[in-house]
């Protein structure tokens, strides 16, 4: 099933919410963003498609991916580094690295 769910985060195509339950049971659902390796992890950036409490609709999370589990990734430094990846990862899509062809 790990297989599975890493195939579905690192496919381009794919655009369906990602459903999560939190540990009280609520189903949320959450768009993807980024997924990466990280030395040897498996880590997603998502974003909530509804309120979350303590959260702006426009507010990201980190997250570790254990199997079928998703946990929010609390180390800031971690978290920092997720989202530094993502970003230098647009930058270069973007072709802002001096190659007008993102490579």
């Amino acid at each position: 099933m790990e297989e599975k769910i890493k195939e579905l985060l690192f496919d381009a195509g794919q655009v369906k919410p990602l459903v999560l339950m939190n540990k009280a049971g609520k189903r949320l659902s959450f768009e993807q963003i980024y997924a990466t390796e990280l030395d040897g992890s498996t880590y997603c950036i998502l974003r909530p498609l509804e309120r979350v409490e303590g959260m702006s609709m426009l507010s990201a999370l980190a997250f570790r991916v254990f199997g079928e589990t998703f946990r929010a990734v609390r180390d800031r430094e971690l978290s920092e580094k997720i989202f530094a990846e993502y970003y230098e990862a647009l930058r270069v899509a973007k072709g802002e690295d001096g190659d007008p062809h993102g490579r």
